[in-house]
């Protein structure tokens, strides 16, 4: 090869090189998820079709800020050929999250703030891997998700994807944003007006309903008789008695004006906590009621599958109040895995389950 040659070859690997230089784009080095940075860095190295150790190296080195630079000093001084799969699997083991800090994070550490629901499982999913069957992702992943939205999931049948789907239309219908007032008796008097508001709707939709089924049935002795209120109790929530008063005030007034009675020996007035729908109401907010927890403490250990889903429904009653129900409650539903709705079937309990 004569001198020509060898600058024609030169001058070629020169523009190749700086055509590599121009196209790889390397971003910031990402220290929470270092594997995912490498997969993103090497398919940078395929476009520009990068195969050399030293340039991979190189490139790496120049990116890396010097606080991650420090992980490597001693390989970017050494002698070593292969220097960037070293520094690769160095950064990895130094960043990457163990498998069982991945599994902690994933039973305590992360709840579902500004993301999705399907934002929150899909990151619960890339925590759990393979060490999480289903159905305990699917109670972890319910147990974070608001109220509103786990009440009508969790008696769904329907597999985890389309939980998802569901779920993400529940949370845009109830993504308006909520604004709390610092005045604490100005925020409970707009909610008690909103209620009275929506109780007043109602009524003058029975009002409504009712005048047409006389016009229509004028001669049915049912049109005889007094129009009675078949709608839930009503609760007012007040602050104090001048308030309560005024509330009661404009709840009778409104109940008067549509022909509506209300049955007072089953009434109760200016009570600091009432009992309602198996919870007990007060100023600090609701609690389960004594009676019940007592029942859920003095129940038997459940001896067959049968008494165990019997067991969980009463403790899933007051789940709310429940810290890490769902991971404190996996192993007790890994049990009930295939079992039919009145399996007796006894249980072999291990010690752990039993804890």
């Amino acid at each position: 090869m004569d001198e020509n040659d060898k600058m024609a070859v030169a001058t070629s690997n020169e523009q190749k090189f700086e055509a590599n230089k121009v196209r790889v784009k390397i971003p910031p080095f990402w220290e929470e998820k270092p594997e995912i940075w490498f997969f993103q860095v090497e398919a940078q190295f395929s476009i520009a079709n990068i195969n050399q150790e030293e340039t991979k190296f190189n490139y790496l080195v120049a990116q890396l800020d010097p606080k991650f630079i420090e992980n490597i000093w001693d390989i970017i001084q050494s002698d070593e050929k292969n220097k960037y799969s070293c520094a690769k699997s160095r950064l990895l083991s130094t960043f990457k999250e163990s498998e069982e800090k991945s599994i902690k994070k994933l039973l305590t550490g992360i709840s579902l703030g500004d993301m999705k629901p399907s934002q929150l499982l899909r990151k619960r999913k890339s925590l759990a891997g393979d060490n999480i069957t289903e159905k305990v992702l699917r109670t972890l992943w319910l147990d974070k998700l608001p109220d509103s939205i786990k009440n009508i999931l969790v008696v769904s049948s329907e597999n985890l994807e389309n939980l998802c789907v569901m779920a993400d239309k529940i949370f845009e219908i109830n993504s308006s944003p909520e604004i709390y007032s610092a005045d604490a008796d100005s925020s409970a008097m707009k909610n008690i007006l909103e209620k009275v508001s929506l109780l007043e709707k109602q009524i003058s939709e029975l009002y409504i309903n009712r005048r047409k089924s006389r016009s229509e049935f004028r001669n049915s002795s049912q049109t005889r008789n007094k129009s009675r209120s078949r709608s839930h109790d009503i609760l007012i929530a007040s602050t104090n008695e001048m308030q309560q008063e005024n509330h009661l005030k404009i709840v009778f007034e409104r109940l008067n004006t549509y022909g509506l009675k209300i049955n007072i020996s089953k009434s109760v007035f200016g009570v600091e906590e009432i009992e309602f729908l198996g919870y007990l109401i007060s100023n600090e907010g609701s609690n389960p009621l004594p009676e019940k927890v007592k029942a859920i403490t003095n129940y038997k250990k459940p001896e067959t599958l049968h008494d165990l889903r019997i067991f969980l429904g009463m403790i899933n009653f007051y789940r709310r109040y429940l810290k890490d129900a769902a991971k404190n409650q996996a192993l007790l539903h890994d049990y009930l895995k295939g079992a039919k709705k009145r399996d007796k079937r006894k249980i072999q309990w291990t010690e752990e389950a039993e804890k």
